[in-house]
């Protein structure tokens, strides 16, 4: 039978969605890796608009974020697709976005307040700063293999995901429900690697009066 996986993303408690790596090529510690997603310029203007280039050396999911002191807009610009939504509002809230990204140069532009009435001998010197951060994946390798029919417990903190084996009857249907208060996306993959097309459909219930859950069925 052919293995595919999948994966869960969390989102920020805030309410910002969360993103994945591929399932056979799972995050590790960026921070001391040659592999780790880079800015040439992590300062940004704090007022108007801006920009910097960001270089991911492999596919994975990325947050990319900008944070300010007064409130400062963000999105992301590919060559070949052009401009995703900006995330954020100039003078009211940072900007953050969770994308499933491919290797290659991407474009961040940030868009802050307008600047404050100041004397010209008395310049505004602040900035903000953009961060790009990798989902780190929760299972070490081999992945585990999803049970059939039985439920699977597990947590997820913001900026993490899980994946598992999931082992499918050639051409045989199967569905996934999983379900979380912060949970923000579920993937399928096959077992090459290639991403499937199939997307999940979301569901908001409240098991418990007060704490509402988000539920992908796929």
């Amino acid at each position: 039978m052919p293995c595919d996986g999948w994966t869960l993303f969390r989102r920020a408690a805030a309410g910002a969605l969360a993103l994945t790596m591929l399932a056979s090529a799972l995050a590790a510690d960026d921070a001391a890796s040659s592999t780790a997603p880079a800015l040439d310029a992590p300062s940004v203007a704090a007022f108007g608009r801006d920009a910097t280039r960001l270089t991911l050396p492999r596919a994975g999911r990325y947050a990319l974020r900008v944070e300010s002191a007064r409130g400062t807009a963000l999105r992301l610009v590919d060559r070949l697709t052009g401009a995703q939504p900006w995330q954020g509002a100039p003078g009211a809230t940072d900007g953050r976005v969770d994308l499933l990204l491919d290797a290659g140069v991407y474009r961040v532009e940030t868009e802050g307040p307008a600047p404050p009435s100041t004397r010209a001998d008395q310049p505004v010197d602040e900035a903000a700063r953009v961060r790009v951060d990798a989902f780190v994946e929760r299972h070490r390798a081999p992945l585990p293999t999803l049970p059939p029919a039985r439920a699977t417990t597990a947590t997820l903190g913001d900026l993490e995901q899980r994946s598992w084996i999931v082992e499918q009857p050639i051409d045989g249907p199967f569905a996934v429900v999983a379900g979380g208060r912060h949970l923000a996306a579920l993937r399928l993959w096959r077992d090459d690697g290639w991403l499937r097309p199939e997307a999940p459909r979301g569901i908001e219930h409240a098991p418990v009066v007060g704490q509402p859950q988000w539920q992908l069925h796929l």
